[in-house]
């Protein structure tokens, strides 16, 4: 998914096709699950699945619910909590690992606390 945010960056899709084009490149079950899904959704709520039309966002929170592994999670937490710049460790190449991981298990942090983070991560 994180290939197609990619191409999405680059080409001006509307969350509606970001979402079909996902689905159009994923494994046919999931394609079932995000219809049963929508179906379900909409009609326990009694109204669109969102309030409005689905999202990108939306879409990847609940596929992440559905398909993330609680234990990869838990690892990739893990070792996001615990990073620190290693010994011959450049600063852009931390910088992207920080970065990477935190997009990857969908750090949402307020930007004092991400800052803290980072910078308590550096070598002194």
């Amino acid at each position: 998914m994180s290939e197609l945010e990619g191409y999405f960056s680059v080409h001006n899709f509307s969350n509606a096709e970001n979402i079909v084009f996902a689905l159009l490149k994923v494994v046919p079950h999931v394609k079932y699950w995000w219809d049963t899904y929508c179906e379900k959704n909409t009609t326990d709520m009694g109204t669109d699945i969102f309030g409005i039309d689905p999202n990108w966002a939306s879409f990847m929170e609940a596929l992440k619910d559905k398909y993330y592994h609680v234990g990869n999670y838990d690892g990739q937490y893990t070792k996001w909590s615990i990073l620190c710049q290693e010994r011959d460790q450049s600063v852009p190449e931390y910088t992207n690992k920080f970065h990477s991981l935190r997009t990857k298990i969908g750090i949402k942090d307020s930007g004092s606390h991400l800052v803290l983070k980072y910078w308590n991560g550096l070598h002194r």
